[in-house]
């Protein structure tokens, strides 16, 4: 489970993630993510 910060950050990221594909068809790529973000989650 993540935390409510490890949260706020995933929100975040998929919101620039939505916006940048939507508004320039780039693909962004996150740097810097909290080791969480790595582990196979669903």
């Amino acid at each position: 489970m993540l935390t409510l910060e490890e949260g706020r950050l995933a929100v975040r990221l998929a919101r620039q993630a939505f916006t940048a594909y939507t508004e320039n068809k780039k693909i962004i790529e996150p740097r810097d993510l909290p080791s969480v973000f790595e582990e196979k989650r669903g």
